[in-house]
């Protein structure tokens, strides 16, 4: 009884070793396999191993590997102390930000130019400020918030993007990452937000 428990205890540590070693393989070529298909860039970005600079109000065009084109405009990026939805009633309700903290609201719009489809996730933006603190969106109720999508060709949607920040935070800079999945520059646009 001892000897069959020790073969199977031993078996048993064989098949996890294997099962490990196979595993890891298939995670390390589905993340490969990802990355690639989510290359994107304008074709400056693609040159460059610096982001683009953005402009407030100005477009930002970008290329997919596929081949498909779209693009980003950054309408206005406003701080505020609260922010206004209305609930399924029509009832319109106010939340303030916490104490300390103020809400920085951006407006965009995406558009997909070319003959493919594009993802649209506002959790591809993010906002530093000067002393390299990140922060990322938040999911708040703001009426017209931009959802997760994916467009096809002449199709685009607009929406606001909301960050929670200190009211102290100062040299703030927005910044989209249309490959996320990438440690790469590519496809990389900051706008200074003042």
């Amino acid at each position: 009884m001892v000897t069959s428990i020790r073969y199977f205890g031993l078996v048993l540590a064989i098949l996890i070793v294997i099962s490990a070693v196979f595993f890891s393989g298939c995670i390390t070529n589905t993340t490969d396999t990802t990355t690639q298909q989510r290359t994107v860039g304008s074709a400056s970005a693609q040159a460059s191993t610096t982001p683009e600079k953005g402009t407030i109000g100005a477009t930002s065009n970008y290329e997919q590997s596929d081949g498909t084109t779209y693009n980003v405009t950054v309408l206005s990026a406003t701080k505020k102390p609260s922010y206004t939805w209305h609930g399924s009633s029509g009832t319109a309700y106010t939340e303030n930000a916490p104490s300390g903290k103020q809400y920085l609201m951006v407006d965009t719009k995406f558009a997909c130019t070319g003959s493919g489809k594009v993802y649209v996730s506002p959790s591809y933006f993010s906002v530093s400020d000067s002393t390299g603190a990140k922060y990322d969106m938040k999911y708040t109720s703001v009426d017209n918030e931009l959802d997760s999508m994916t467009l096809y060709k002449g199709q685009n949607t607009r929406g606001i993007i909301m960050f929670e920040i200190p009211q102290s935070a100062s040299g703030l800079k927005l910044m989209y990452d249309a490959n996320p999945y990438s440690d790469s520059m590519k496809g990389v646009t900051i706008w200074n937000v003042t």
